[in-house]
């Protein structure tokens, strides 16, 4: 398997969508239903948003990138 970290930093992008705990097996079901080209499975290197954040962007030259980020929460007793 690839490493995630590489396949980013080796590409020449313009716009770049990562999503966030979302199933490989899932999303390879549909993917060809939303974008072009070929998917690649890849290792993330991270468990958690926090982490990929801080390791991966230390390696892209700091936080000098446009980012977006959508989350549902759910709280104990739906707070």
């Amino acid at each position: 398997m690839k490493d995630q970290k590489d396949l980013i930093e080796k590409r020449d992008w313009d716009c770049l969508i990562l999503l966030d705990a979302c199933r490989y097996d899932y999303f390879e079901d549909i993917h060809d239903n939303y974008f072009e080209g070929q998917l690649q499975k890849a290792d993330s290197g991270a468990s958690a948003t926090g982490t990929w954040l801080y390791s991966n962007c230390l390696a892209f030259g700091g936080f000098n990138h446009f980012f977006v980020r959508v989350e549902s929460l759910l709280f104990p007793g739906g707070q």
